[in-house]
């Protein structure tokens, strides 16, 4: 996707209430910063730098917004959707980033997946944080997890592990910062997460946004639709 500064953005605002409250252990609504896996400070911290719940039906402040008329935003009911039209035209893209950047150095970033787009088309979902030069996450398309890592500002992503995407063992993602190295690690049901892939990035982790979103790299029919649960971002 790496929408923030390849195109062009409507700013809805700075940072609002939804930066307040992590994710919960099941992925939806208003929650503890007690509950697990946010309880681990020795693993991620435990400042709330960035939380979006999406319960209600239009962005929150705190998000700077990409649209397109190829692709249908919604929001509400704990969960975040961008669903692809039935023609989708080549090089379709929407998402939100983070309008404000973050503190990301020793941190974690946890969201999931409540849908994915069709497996069978190239269209793909991401969700990415990220500096002004490089990003890291995740990406799902075409059957395969893979776990990313781009250039912000646009270009070719470089796949540091794939493997098929697995709706159960896959549902909930974690990406996880520690002096210099990312961990990417998946969970089905956001307490027991096991690696998927690890590696030396050069980030400035003190300003970072996190960004989510859909993208059509080329024409494609009947893409369906990928849809987020909540956001969370602590560290230190």
């Amino acid at each position: 996707m790496r929408i923030q500064l390849a195109l062009g953005i409507v700013v809805i605002g700075a940072c609002g209430d939804n930066g307040s409250r992590p994710i919960d252990a099941h992925g939806v609504h208003d929650v503890r910063i007690t509950d697990t896996p946010l309880d681990a400070p020795s693993l991620c911290g435990a400042n709330v730098r960035a939380y979006d719940d999406w319960t209600t039906t239009t962005a929150g402040s705190q998000w700077t917004v990409t649209t397109d008329p190829d692709i249908t935003i919604t929001e509400g009911g704990g969960q975040l959707a961008f669903a692809f039209k039935a023609s989708t035209a080549a090089g379709a893209a929407a998402g939100y980033v983070e309008a404000a950047a973050i503190d990301f150095t020793g941190g974690c970033m946890f969201t999931g997946w409540a849908t994915t787009p069709n497996q069978a088309k190239s269209a793909y979902g991401e969700v990415l944080i990220g500096d002004t030069t490089t990003s890291v996450g995740y990406r799902v398309q075409a059957g395969m997890l893979e776990a990313i890592s781009v250039a912000t500002a646009g270009g070719s992503a470089t796949i540091v592990h794939q493997a098929p995407y697995d709706s159960t063992a896959d549902h909930f993602l974690r990406v996880r910062e520690s002096a210099g190295t990312i961990t990417w690690e998946t969970s089905p049901d956001s307490v027991a997460f096991t690696d998927f892939a690890s590696a030396a990035e050069t980030l400035t982790t003190a300003s970072m946004k996190a960004q989510l979103g859909a993208t059509a790299p080329a024409a494609v029919t009947n893409a369906g639709t990928v849809t987020f649960l909540p956001i969370s971002i602590v560290s230190p």
